[in-house]
């Protein structure tokens, strides 16, 4: 229970951290849709977290720590890459 109410309050200081200092462009105006799709990037990467951490540990035997170290950079990487290129970036919006 805990770790859930932490997994929520910590995507909302980062939604907003998001949307006030580092990105300009929001590629989606109907904040609902763009609220979900901030979470479920959020639960995809909280998934491969726990994929990765079991492979390192388990398959490579690398130590725990080292695990979430390098877990973490790949991480923190997908997450920050799809929410910019699917919330933030006019790259996917279609020209007219």
């Amino acid at each position: 229970m805990v770790a859930g109410v932490g997994f929520v309050f910590g995507v909302m200081v980062i939604y907003v951290i998001s949307i006030t200092w580092v990105f300009r462009y929001r590629r989606i105006q109907k904040r609902s849709k763009e609220n979900f799709i901030f979470i479920t990037i959020g639960l995809c990467g909280l998934l491969f977290n726990e994929v990765l951490l079991f492979v390192f540990t388990e398959t490579f035997d690398f130590a725990y720590q080292n695990s979430k170290l390098i877990s973490a950079v790949f991480i923190f990487t997908f997450n920050f890459s799809a929410r910019k290129l699917l919330l933030f970036s006019s790259i996917l919006d279609k020209d007219d």
